[in-house]
């Protein structure tokens, strides 16, 4: 992130991630080896600047039965 601040001269601000479940696509269940039909997870990550402009983003395909999304927190007691 830092390169592309440095390049851009713009600034991230707030970063959002989105997961949601659909079925793979064609390609998509060849490149996992999937049988058709299967449920794949899409997750979404977009930094946005100042400006509220995306400055990055990456997505990812996962195929059922994978953990991919790992979140530790405290329990507030």
């Amino acid at each position: 992130m830092r390169y592309v601040e440095t390049v851009t001269g713009r600034h991230a601000s707030y970063a959002r991630d989105q997961a949601s479940a659909r079925l793979a696509t064609d390609h998509e269940g060849r490149e996992l080896a999937l049988d058709s039909p299967a449920a794949v997870l899409v997750y979404r990550h977009t930094v946005y600047d100042d400006s509220d402009q995306p400055l990055e983003f990456a997505e990812a395909i996962y195929p059922p039965d994978k953990w991919t999304v790992e979140q530790d927190y405290p329990i507030d007691r």
